[in-house]
């Protein structure tokens, strides 16, 4: 059931399930370099502590999130694009004449 709801929220529209990864990802990491830069004014030694470098890998995941649900994006327009038919349309099988 979970995996059916996955695939029908997220099949057509990547970008919102990466780009909300990407966002959150930037956020902790914004917040892991304010926390290195409190760390820093009160003059606390950074060179055996990880905030740093949670900051910039975070920061740098939340980039490649967005850009991967950009590109992830565009190719689900090609691809619905060049067909016929759109996406997961389902006809009735009784119609109502």
């Amino acid at each position: 059931m979970i995996s059916v709801w996955f695939w029908n929220k997220y099949a057509v529209r990547p970008l919102h399930l990466l780009g909300s990864l990407g966002i959150a990802s930037l956020l902790i990491g914004f917040a892991f370099g304010v926390w290195s830069l409190l760390l820093l004014v009160q003059k606390h030694d950074l060179s055996n502590t990880l905030q740093p470098f949670m900051s910039l890998f975070f920061i740098a995941l939340g980039f490649l999130f967005l850009v991967l649900g950009l590109v992830a994006d565009m190719l689900t327009k090609i691809y619905y694009g060049m067909q016929i038919n759109h996406a997961y349309y389902i006809q009735y099988a009784f119609e109502n004449n």
